[in-house]
């Protein structure tokens, strides 16, 4: 007897390969007909990403810290992950690497990257995380940060 297992998966999504791995058997052969049997199972990339930020508010010159989750939900690894952070360069600059590489992934696994993300000038900006694997891409839910006050200090 089979059971259905439903799979809560937060945030969007991306299907980004899919492996087909294919078994044949002789069941029985003769002169007059034969048989095979044949199964085969599917093994996908499925990756998900969210984005967290230290503080939603921060002052010119700050800076908060911008963390990316990647998540694997699908059944075969992933590999060569590329993560980046995208921002509106006008009023904030990214400190840290950009983009990173993820090596591997296994199913069932996440793995983080940080950065530190400094305020230029006073505004609400749009901060995203995008994982691209495979040619596929998939951007993490959006996330505000306010820069306040006036220039003091410099990024």
């Amino acid at each position: 007897m089979s059971r259905r297992r439903r799979l809560a998966i937060p945030g969007p999504l991306v299907v980004l390969t899919a492996l087909l791995l294919a078994t044949a058997t002789a069941g029985s052969v003769n002169a007059e007909s034969a048989s095979i049997t044949a199964s085969v199972q599917v093994a996908s990339v499925v990756v998900s990403v969210s984005l967290t930020v230290s503080s939603g508010s921060i002052r010119i010159g700050d800076t908060a810290k911008a963390v990316a989750t990647v998540a694997n939900v699908g059944t075969a690894r992933a590999t060569k992950v590329l993560v980046s952070l995208r921002v509106d360069a006008a009023g904030l600059r990214v400190k840290g690497s950009d983009p990173v590489t993820i090596t591997r992934l296994q199913p069932g696994r996440s793995k983080s990257v940080t950065w530190s993300v400094c305020g230029l000038q006073p505004g609400t900006y749009v901060l995203l995380a995008r994982a691209i694997v495979d040619g596929g891409s998939v951007d993490s839910p959006a996330v505000l940060v306010s820069v306040i006050g006036q220039r003091k200090k410099t990024c």
